[in-house]
């Protein structure tokens, strides 16, 4: 009798409906400690820790509506794992949400992150004969992985036959499990990385949901955005996708999760929260915010009080609100922390970082990490100029290019005379001068200028380092990058912008009045700055960010 109270529990939270402006639904999703792709994920051992009576997130567990859940978990967890984890989410009225992908892959295609439907009825039988409810369907990134995106696999497939091609193996899901909500998760890249602008890309999103209604014959019951937290456009972007979205009367989300290059479960939720701030201090909160990790850490959940275990960010989500105040003056940025009712933060650590902008600028470290991806071989280095999201006059000096893997030294491409220019292809445009490669075009010149290919160990953690002097009138005429292939096709890329590089100012400490102050410091010449000042938050405030420009 104490199982079927059980499960009646578990089926009054079948189909909980989303709502457009309310206070935001709370996801969370972890990747499970078994199963999956080899590499991906944290192993969080305590994750069946979560399910049981006494298990210490008490109060995060109050503000979660949904648990998602990746559908390798329900292939691989074993049916007394299923049933406890079940009993345990209908006893806290929690819902169940799958991400899976939804699309049956293509003889021409790869097998691309947005395949898997066949699986679909498969898991929500699995789910139902363990004594779950599957509430929603979160389809795994369709639109994009099927018609938009350049990469391995890629299938440039139009919106149309994509949704059809996902809407058969919905539908038969449907058929047995009428209730379930579905819904869409697509990313928001950076400009032009796959080659188209912004309005297209969300306008194909528009083609995409307006599409899977009619196959369908009901709405998306959300639709959640995977946002490229690197873009220095990520926020207005998103800004765009969500009035759209909501034009069309469907709740939109955000994913927030860290980098893939943090390394410990502190700086993986600092950055997520920092994310958090981001996005809602330009366009609010959400309708669904979605916390969630498929990267490498946080490796813990519990408990909650644990700064570092995965569940405080819920509880730091509800923490008071911060506003931080910036302003330059004589030869300081200053400027006050304060709740957003007003009141002080006193001794709150506020770390100051700086670009300055200069016409003859030294030569300058950037880089990029990483972690290989799966199935890449070789990798090249790669220069970019007025193309792919790039624009403008480019005049930029570029001292070398170094890869390293797991701290060794894989590869570097220096300039030291003409002959080092014979393993690069493209290079109509660049000469040898003092030991640097020089490339000056005008805003109607394209460069696409690539090295020899370089092998790479299978996995492991990369470093892209880039030495190179660029003048602000060059700032993002073009990029840096390093491109990951598998036989000659590429597997991802990550990029570096032509942009004056960052230089850190220091961490400084606010006073009892929450007013702070930092000298501003510079080398040689410049003519303006942008100047960024972040608190990181702590157990009882939320981050906050201000920035500043200098003409």
């Amino acid at each position: 009798m104490k199982y079927t109270a059980v499960l009646l529990a578990i089926v009054a939270l079948a189909a909980p409906q989303i709502s457009i402006a309310a206070q935001p639904s709370i996801w969370f999703c972890v990747w499970p400690r078994n199963g999956g792709s080899p590499g991906r994920g944290p192993l969080v051992s305590d994750y069946m820790q979560l399910f049981t009576p006494d298990a210490p997130w008490k109060k995060a567990a109050r503000h979660v509506s949904v648990l998602k859940v990746y559908s390798h978990w329900f292939m691989a967890a074993s049916d007394e794992e299923l049933k406890t984890q079940f009993a345990d989410l209908g006893r806290r009225h929690i819902a169940l949400a799958l991400e899976c992908g939804a699309l049956t892959a293509g003889p021409d295609c790869g097998n691309i992150e947005g395949s898997g439907g066949q699986n679909l009825l498969r898991i929500a039988q699995r789910i139902h004969e363990n004594g779950g409810v599957l509430a929603y369907l979160a389809m795994d990134e369709p639109l994009f992985f099927n018609s938009i995106y350049n990469g391995k696999g890629g299938c440039h497939v139009p919106v149309a036959q994509t949704v059809q091609n996902a809407a058969v193996n919905i539908k038969a899901m449907l058929a047995k499990f009428p209730d379930i909500q579905v819904g869409d998760i697509e990313p928001i890249v950076a400009v032009g990385s796959d080659g188209l602008t912004q309005a297209e890309m969300i306008g194909r999103y528009r083609d995409g949901i307006e599409a899977f209604k009619a196959a369908l014959g009901r709405p998306l019951a959300f639709f959640d955005a995977d946002l490229d937290w690197g873009s220095p456009t990520v926020s207005k972007d998103y800004n765009s996708l969500m009035r759209m979205v909501r034009s069309e009367g469907i709740p939109v989300g955000i994913i927030y999760d860290g980098d893939e290059g943090n390394m410990s479960d502190s700086s993986w939720l600092e950055t997520a929260k920092h994310h958090v701030e981001m996005a809602e201090s330009f366009a609010g909160p959400p309708d669904i915010v979605v916390f969630q990790s498929w990267n490498h850490y946080p490796k813990k959940v519990l408990p909650e009080t644990d700064q570092d275990a995965f569940t405080s960010i819920i509880d730091d989500y509800f923490s008071a609100r911060t506003k931080l105040s910036a302003a330059y003056a004589g030869k300081s940025i200053s400027g006050a922390l304060t709740t957003t009712q007003g009141k002080p933060i006193a001794q709150a650590p506020i770390d100051v970082s700086i670009r300055y902008r200069s016409s003859t600028p030294e030569p300058a470290i950037y880089r990029a990490t990483g972690s290989i991806p799966e199935g890449a071989d070789s990798a090249i280095f790669a220069i970019r100029v007025n193309c792919e999201g790039s624009s403008g006059a480019s005049n930029i000096s570029l001292s070398n290019m170094k890869l390293t893997v797991a701290g060794v030294d894989l590869a570097t491409r220096s300039f030291a005379a003409p002959a080092d220019l014979t393993t690069w292809n493209g290079l109509s445009h660049a000469s040898i001068q003092n030991g640097s490669l020089h490339i000056q075009t005008d805003k109607s010149i394209s460069l696409i200028v690539n090295s020899a290919p370089v092998s790479i160990p299978a996995k492991g953690y990369y470093t892209l380092q880039v030495k190179a002097a660029i003048p602000s009138a060059s700032d993002q005429s073009g990029s840096f990058a390093v491109i990951f292939l598998s036989k000659d096709k590429e597997v991802t890329r990550n990029v570096i912008p032509f942009q004056e590089p960052v230089i850190s100012l220091g961490k400084v400490t606010t006073k009892q009045n929450g007013h702070w102050s930092i000298p501003l410091t510079a080398t040689g010449h410049f003519e303006g700055f942008d100047a960024r000042a972040d608190y990181t938050g702590d157990a009882n405030n939320w981050p906050a960010h201000a920035v500043i420009e200098s003409r």
